[in-house]
């Protein structure tokens, strides 16, 4: 089943951000179509309409989060010249929108959607690749460290980006959000300090 596109577009944009903006808030475990319906105020069969079940509302909802994750990241790093700016430019732009994604999503799609939890850290990985490229370019170039396997780092690159953008750990690491930027350089500059 998939989402109904050829209804009212401006009814499924409201949809669209009225989820976003209950799911940030209050997480997606917590926010029932019933509950988003009235905040949105329409129906639950308007909704239904647009979107047959959470699981696609949610799914729209997450892949339009890491479009715009990955849109702010790439225009970031067209902007920068050598690999290591490309790199600081990428994950401070992706950083800073992947606060937009709602608390504990990864936690509750493991738990209530693990097919769509699958489907997105497959199309993550696969835009990760340019990533990887950019970093085996630079190893190439003598530009990054030898000793390091690109594919690797930017798995570990993921994973601390994932990690350092809940909620749990910013309370746990006693960081500001605005802070993940300066902690991402320290890894990104030790990527590049001992080329050749």
């Amino acid at each position: 089943m998939t989402p109904n596109t050829s209804l009212d577009g401006s009814t499924r944009q409201r949809v669209l951000a009225g989820a976003v903006r209950a799911f940030q808030e209050r997480g997606i475990r917590a926010v029932s179509t019933t509950q988003l319906a009235h905040e949105i105020g329409i129906s639950k069969a308007t909704l239904y309409a647009h979107f047959p079940s959470k699981e696609l509302l949610v799914r729209e909802v997450l892949l339009h989060l890491t479009h715009e994750v990955w849109a702010q990241g790439s225009a970031a790093a067209a902007q920068a010249v050598t690999p290591q700016a490309k790199l600081h430019a990428f994950l401070s732009a992706g950083s800073r929108q992947s606060r937009a994604f709602p608390p504990g999503a990864m936690h509750d799609l493991a738990r209530d959607y693990p097919a769509l939890l699958a489907e997105l850290v497959e199309a993550r990985a696969a835009r990760m690749a340019p990533l990887a490229r950019l970093l085996r370019s630079a190893q190439q170039q003598g530009d990054l460290r030898d000793d390091i396997d690109p594919d690797a780092t930017v798995r570990v690159l993921q994973t601390l980006l994932d990690a350092m953008t809940t909620p749990e750990f910013l309370d746990r690491a006693d960081i500001a959000p605005s802070d993940i930027p300066t902690y991402l350089t320290l890894f990104i500059d030790g990527l590049f300090a001992h080329a050749n």
